[in-house]
């Protein structure tokens, strides 16, 4: 195989993240890197913080301020009014429009790798598209459709998504990204979600399901700790939108013995925390690296996804599998496109406590039926390597250079 350069392009690189898309780009680039090519991180650093390059895992990441009211590492801590003015400015950012080029210009890749640009500019596609470097662009959310990149279900149509404001948000975003000719989804859901509106008209659009980061304890015998109860375990950002708080309410009401165990942090945490203060079946851990997330994967019978709002291909529910434990989840976006009713896990209406509580208490009753799933559910993952991540990808690539 030709070694290649690489340019990956996301507004969040670890140690900064927000959510899954950070973390797939980072296995990308270290999947790439272990292939033998050169790998180079585009992304963004909070004002006057952090190195202006550095090195991770032997690959190199470019970080730099788009110049505007705030980073966008801490959009969740700043007013509406301000975050509106914000979201303008990272539209139109003539700054990170010129040094994204320069920096391109420089490295000449012989393939651009972009993902979620929100934070570093959506002028960057037409700074890729104005040297002529071949390009992938992957979506990742609903973020084209409306600011917030959320939408929770029973509120498609409410007022927030269909204001004049974000209508123009829509067709300028529809605009910028016209240009792009190579899309990348992680699930069915997404394409279509997009392809119903309009967007990417000119492009080849690809479903391409996100990678699992395999890891030799995933297989490993898991120790499960029965005798504390069943043992379930949420992984991914306290806030309102993802359920976590839905599925609290509803887990305080069950008689039947268990231990949630919550990874993660975001601005809910607080009242998450007074939540359950008085509830000893609730262990909250805030954030833990991902290095050390098999920790508890390794302790669970079953990892609960209780999401609101519409999921593209949660990353979660993959890691879950690799470690041979099915999944609980809302049935919304991509989700039902990994979860399979009765063989990986099981998938309950979002935001319906009774039938969340009847399809977890079926859980509880039958844990032979629960093993099974298990090993179905590892048995699938395997189909969302790094590899064939890779090998789907590169293959777009030449196919549309010999086009």
């Amino acid at each position: 195989m030709r070694k290649m350069k690489f340019v990956l392009i996301n507004s969040l690189y670890p140690p900064y993240r927000t959510g899954g898309a950070e973390m797939i780009v980072f296995r990308v680039a270290k999947g790439l890197k272990q292939l033998g090519h050169e790998v180079v991180i585009i992304t963004t650093k909070p004002w006057g913080k952090g190195n202006q390059s550095e090195e991770i895992q032997d690959i190199r990441v470019e970080r730099f301020f788009p110049l505007n009211f705030f980073w966008f590492g801490d959009i969740g801590k700043k007013s509406a009014w301000l975050r509106f003015f914000w979201h303008g400015v990272d539209m139109l950012n003539i700054f990170s429009f010129f040094i994204i080029r320069r920096m391109l210009r420089q490295e000449q890749p012989d393939l651009v790798l972009t993902h979620n640009l929100k934070g570093i500019g959506y002028l960057i596609p037409f700074a890729i598209y104005s040297l002529r470097l071949p390009w992938i662009h992957t979506v990742h959310d609903v973020q084209l459709l409306t600011p917030s990149g959320l939408m929770l279900k029973g509120r498609e149509f409410s007022w927030e998504h269909i204001n004049i404001m974000t209508r123009m948000y829509r067709v300028l975003c529809r605009l910028l990204f016209s240009c792009v000719k190579q899309v990348v989804f992680p699930s069915h859901f997404l394409r279509e979600f997009y392809a119903h509106r309009g967007f990417f008209r000119n492009a080849r659009l690809e479903v391409i399901p996100n990678p699992v980061e395999h890891s030799v304890r995933s297989t490993q015998t898991r120790h499960t700790e029965v005798t504390s109860g069943f043992a379930l375990l949420y992984v991914g950002n306290i806030e309102e939108y993802k359920g976590i708080f839905f599925a609290v309410k509803t887990l305080q009401s069950v008689q039947q013995p268990f231990i949630l165990h919550i990874v993660g942090d975001g601005k809910g945490m607080p009242a998450l925390r007074e939540l359950v203060k008085h509830d000893p079946r609730f262990f909250l851990h805030g954030y833990v690296p991902p290095e050390k997330l098999f920790e508890f994967f390794q302790k669970a019978e079953l990892t609960i996804v209780p999401s609101l709002c519409y999921e593209n291909l949660p990353t979660v529910i993959l890691d879950s599998f690799s470690f041979g434990i099915p999944v609980l989840a809302s049935r919304i976006g991509g989700i039902p496109e990994l979860v399979h009713e009765g063989e990986t896990g099981w998938l309950f209406e979002a935001g319906d406590m009774r039938d969340f509580q009847e399809k977890l208490l079926s859980c509880f009753q039958d844990r032979n039926l629960l093993r099974s799933c298990g090993e179905r559910a590892r048995d699938q993952y395997t189909k969302y390597s790094i590899a064939s991540y890779l090998n789907a990808l590169l293959s777009l690539h030449a196919d549309t250079q010999r086009s």
